[in-house]
Order: structure tokens, then C-alpha cells, then sequence
């Protein structure tokens, strides 16, 4: 289990969610310095990711129609 943390750690929601369920299932965890949807799916990419939680504020950008040539992601 590889989890995206793109929620805030210094709020409980990215804290408990982000944090705590990925160390408690054993998993690892690649935090993300402030969130950029295009850094985002990038970065999913490149660490092939398993897990991402965030808003809905936070996915919408992430489902627009891309700038640029999307990153390679492959569903799990």
C-alpha cells in the first residue's frame, strides 16, 4: 500500500486519514508539499501509487481535462 498525502498534516482529517491508516496497515506513505494537480498525478505515477485521499475541491482539478501529456497511471 503506497498512499499519496496531499491532505494537510497539521489538520486532523490529513493527520488521522493520511498518517495513521497508512502506518497502521503497514504501508508507505509519500507526502506531498502543497498540493499542484499536475505535480499530484505525477507524482501517483512515479510511485505508483495505491491510495490518495483528499477533498472534493482537491479532485476536481485532478479530473479536469489535462495541459499537458498525462502521466502513465495504470489501475490497480
Amino acid at each position: 500500500e503506497r498512499t499519496l498525502g496531499v491532505l494537510p498534516i497539521c489538520h486532523t482529517w490529513g493527520l488521522c486519514i493520511s498518517i495513521n491508516s497508512t502506518f497502521a496497515t503497514g504501508g508507505t506513505l509519500v507526502l506531498v508539499r502543497r498540493f499542484d494537480p499536475e505535480e499530484t498525478l505525477a507524482l501517483a505515477a512515479r510511485h505508483r501509487a495505491t491510495g490518495l485521499y483528499g477533498s472534493a475541491t482537491m479532485f476536481h482539478p485532478l479530473l479536469d481535462p489535462p495541459r499537458a501529456e498525462p502521466p502513465a497511471l495504470r489501475p490497480v
